[in-house]
């Protein structure tokens, strides 16, 4: 969790509280941190927590941020340029006599979901095998498979895959897809992930967007990525975040599923289901 205290600035002494895995930081309404200084850009700065990492990035502001930590000062200077942050740091939006600072405090969250079960990436050929035998199966991957190809853009793509899921899994109710973000990552090429859609099955039976914003978990996240697996766990409501969807229902279980090609993990994807009852892995 991330705790932001602004300490100078025209919204000096409040403090934000926020859970998410993204937080945009600008003067525009839509923003997670709205900040009404006139230095301050409409889309000023993002705050990615992702891997056990806080990433600050400048979002080509026009007076650019900086980041003060101990004393010392490192100027972001547009998207490219971002930096890992720590508790104690201060964030400042613009310069010279036009500064909003914010202080950073970083709340370790609990990791506590209860991992049921877990498959790599080199143990699903049994399943592709038994799918391939399934006329049935295999006859819903290729509807799918072609609503998909038929998106023109990305933000279509993304829809659809959402969807298929939704499609696939009956049980799901929510589907988050995260994206790998090169942008946001280390010097050493290790890369971030970022969640950047969201969609829920409607009372309808049709699919859109969530009311508000469907956290992942964190422990089943850096599972997928660290252990190249997908993962079926059990997450308490209060772990999850007890949001109010379109559903009404609170989480039960959660499944992660990475999307890879050859031995590199594109993204992944999160199956949420409101049953008591956990499904068994396949």
């Amino acid at each position: 969790m991330l705790l932001l205290e602004v300490i100078q600035g025209l919204a000096a002494g409040q403090t934000f509280d926020l859970p998410g895995e993204v937080v945009t930081i600008g003067r525009a309404p839509d923003n997670d941190v709205v900040l009404e200084d006139m230095h301050v850009s409409g889309e000023h700065a993002r705050v990615v927590t992702v891997g056990g990492r806080v990433v600050v990035t400048d979002l080509r502001s026009t007076n650019g941020t900086t980041v003060v930590r101990r004393g010392e000062r490192r100027r972001l200077l547009g998207e490219a340029s971002s930096c890992d942050l720590e508790s104690g740091d201060l964030v400042e939006l613009g310069t010279g006599d036009g500064v909003t600072a914010l202080r950073v405090t970083i709340v370790e969250d609990a990791d506590s979901a209860h991992i049921v079960s877990m498959r790599r990436l080199d143990e699903v050929a049994p399943t592709v095998a038994k799918i391939e035998g399934d006329p049935g199966a295999l006859g819903k991957l290729y509807a799918a498979e072609k609503r998909i190809a038929a998106a023109s853009d990305l933000d279509q793509v993304l829809i659809e895959v959402a969807d298929a899921v939704l499609f696939l899994v009956p049980a799901a109710t929510h589907v988050t897809i995260v994206l790998r973000d090169d942008e946001q990552g280390q010097s050493d090429g290790a890369s971030a992930f970022v969640p950047v859609m969201t969609r829920v099955r409607l009372p309808n039976g049709e699919s859109g967007p969530p009311l508000g914003p469907v956290p992942i978990t964190r422990s089943v996240y850096r599972r997928v990525v660290k252990e190249r697996a997908a993962v079926l766990a059990a997450d308490a409501p209060s772990e999850v975040g007890e949001t109010e969807s379109i559903m009404g229902a609170s989480i039960r279980s959660t499944i992660g599923v990475p999307l890879w090609r050859g031995d590199e993990i594109i993204h992944e994807r999160y199956f949420f289901d409101p049953a008591q009852r956990l499904p068994s892995p396949r």
